[in-house]
């Protein structure tokens, strides 16, 4: 399978210029949205792993929806003119919340917004990553096939070394997701790695660098 080339830590041990950048695992992806879908249960029980042993180490994304489309520009527009029941004057803002599960890992987990798929588009999140000079990401959340993605093509393009934990990874939709892990990913072969959370709990050393 095509997945087989990126898989495994093919460039050493992780040690302690990584972090665990979670994704996205947000309310109104669970429940009681337009956006809402029971696979974010698919990766929760991996990612809870993840921060029950690197909580000091976790950094929580939040994607942030627009007040109403007096906010938004270009296709952002069309977007949530489809997806209008989203809009955080519509919606509940405390859909925008993590899930309870993860909550309580918060502080000393970190939390950053942005409003557009890649992570990277969090001046917030830039900053944490270069003061902790973090060399690698261990990527978990959701969607793998949108903003998962997304995030992973801009860290490929600023240099970091990309793990993505496939069982802590999740998408609404099944197809996206199988083709992200088996097509996408693996074209990147000399920057992403890709593992089981098994491998991740006994491989990251915090007192050794990557």
């Amino acid at each position: 399978m095509p997945s087989e080339i990126i898989t495994g830590l093919k460039f050493g041990s992780i040690g302690g210029g990584a972090v665990h950048l979670c994704i996205d695992m947000q309310l109104m992806f669970a429940t009681g949205t337009k956006w809402s879908s029971p696979a974010i249960g698919k990766a929760l029980p991996a990612i809870r792993s993840i921060c029950d042993r690197f909580a000091a180490k976790t950094i929580f994304t939040r994607f942030i929806c627009p007040h109403n489309l007096g906010q938004t520009k270009g296709q952002w527009t069309r977007f949530y003119a489809e997806s209008s029941s989203m809009l955080c004057d519509v919606m509940d803002p405390a859909m925008l919340g993590l899930l309870p599960e993860l909550q309580e890992f918060c502080p000393p987990a970190a939390i950053v917004d942005r409003q557009v798929f890649s992570a990277f588009a969090s001046p917030e999140l830039r900053t944490l990553l270069a003061e902790r000079s973090i060399d690698t990401l261990v990527i978990s959340g959701l969607e793998t096939d949108v903003c998962v993605l997304a995030t992973t093509l801009s860290a490929i393009d600023r240099g970091y070394r990309v793990i993505l934990a496939r069982d802590a990874l999740a998408s609404s939709n099944a197809e996206g997701h199988s083709a992200a892990l088996e097509g996408v990913f693996p074209r990147f072969d000399q920057q992403i790695e890709l593992i089981g959370t098994e491998t991740l709990l006994r491989e990251w050393s915090l007192t050794k660098k990557s």
